[in-house]
């Protein structure tokens, strides 16, 4: 999700940076949307223009933040799957 709004911006962060300095980016597809000064407004006219539509909301200066779940990975955390009750059967 998002693969192609994250490589536009990582492939053309220099130009984005000269461009557009510190704002806020709506990127959708190899195209941005808009340069907003705060996250409300930038949130704001993404779902005017995209609706429900997938887009990056990034500034261009900041990196990529990388994303672990190492419980899902491990398999300690299930989505959509109760856990049994351990406390059954013991006595306090």
């Amino acid at each position: 999700m998002l693969d192609a709004e994250r490589k536009f911006l990582s492939s053309h962060r220099e130009e984005l940076l000269k461009q557009y300095g510190g704002k806020i980016l709506v990127i959708k597809g190899e195209e941005v949307s808009g340069a907003y000064d705060t996250m409300n407004e930038a949130l704001q006219a993404a779902a005017l223009t995209h609706g429900l539509d997938n887009v990056l909301i990034r500034k261009p200066a900041d990196a990529d933040p990388d994303v672990s779940v190492p419980a899902l990975t491990l398999g300690i955390l299930s989505a959509g799957i109760s856990q049994p009750d351990r406390s059954a059967g013991q006595d306090s």
